[in-house]
């Protein structure tokens, strides 16, 4: 910031000093523009106290404001002390000058008022919007054909995340690499993407083509083809889940490295936002 501060004035005395011109606006100011100072604290609060000559109160907004900046990286619970702090500063800084300053007081405390609330409200809305949408929305592509033809490589989806979300029978959900995964295929990623087909003490069996689940026949319009492999029957264990690809002769998925722990589960796969020819519903 003082690297920021100081090349600001150096920019005005080189240009002062080039000139030599008496008519150009001298630092610090005889007469000071109140809209200059709000226009300071809109960049640093503080700044506006300290060009309205209240070096105190500029210290100490200056401190404030920079100590909160370098908290709000660690604690989310305060990102609304930054927006606070600047509506803050703005409104205090313009009522400091005296009222020869403002032959329409009236009318420019109403427009004061407005951009104060309008600072504070963006403040509060940038701050906070993207991290609760982080907690809630997560956006990711598709890598693979695997899940063809319902997803296809390059497909971008809005994946929900929430803590008591419970997975079931036909949901497509994103995942993180099992440890199996990962010892099969190194370098497959951090997360992947399947169907749900059977959920903890579910009975499976896959032959001539078609799920058996719990001993009945599923429909699955979603398949691009049958499968040419069959699974003999076999019992979901607790807290995990058994997932296949759509595109199951071509998947890499439960077939090959086992069950899914339920703990893994990242959020379900609710929507493709792009491209815009294949936007729609997951659910």
């Amino acid at each position: 910031m003082l690297p920021y501060i100081s090349s600001i004035f150096d920019a005005h005395w080189t240009v002062y000093y080039s000139r030599q011109n008496n008519s150009l606006e001298k630092i610090p100011r005889k007469q000071k523009n109140p809209w200059f100072a709000v226009f300071a604290n809109r960049i640093i609060p503080g700044l506006g106290q300290l060009y309205a000559d209240k070096v105190s109160l500029g210290i100490i907004f200056l401190t404030i404001s920079l100590i909160t900046l370098r908290m709000d990286d660690f604690f989310a619970n305060i990102l609304f002390l930054t927006p606070l702090i600047t509506a803050s500063a703005i409104y205090h800084v313009y009522h400091t000058f005296p009222h020869q300053f403002h032959p329409h007081r009236h009318t420019y405390r109403s427009i004061l008022a407005l951009m104060v609330a309008v600072i504070f409200t963006w403040g509060i809305i940038c701050n906070y919007f993207p991290d609760w949408l982080h907690q809630k929305i997560e956006f990711f592509e598709i890598p693979s054909e695997s899940m063809l033809p319902t997803l296809a490589v390059g497909d971008r989806i809005f994946v929900s995340q929430s803590s008591t979300y419970q997975a079931k029978r036909g949901d497509i959900i994103v995942f993180r690499t099992p440890e199996k995964l990962k010892q099969l295929e190194p370098i497959s990623g951090d997360f992947f993407i399947k169907r749900v087909i059977a959920v903890a003490g579910d009975t499976l069996e896959i032959r001539r083509g078609k799920v058996y689940l719990n001993r009945q026949v599923i429909e699955e319009p979603y398949i691009a083809e049958l499968t040419n492999y069959e699974i003999e029957l076999m019992t979901v264990p607790p807290k995990t889940l058994f997932v296949l690809g759509d595109n199951r002769n071509y998947s890499f998925d439960s077939r090959d490295w086992g069950f899914l722990p339920e703990s893994h589960v990242f959020g379900q796969a609710y929507k493709v936002y792009w491209p815009l020819d294949r936007v729609r519903s997951l659910l």
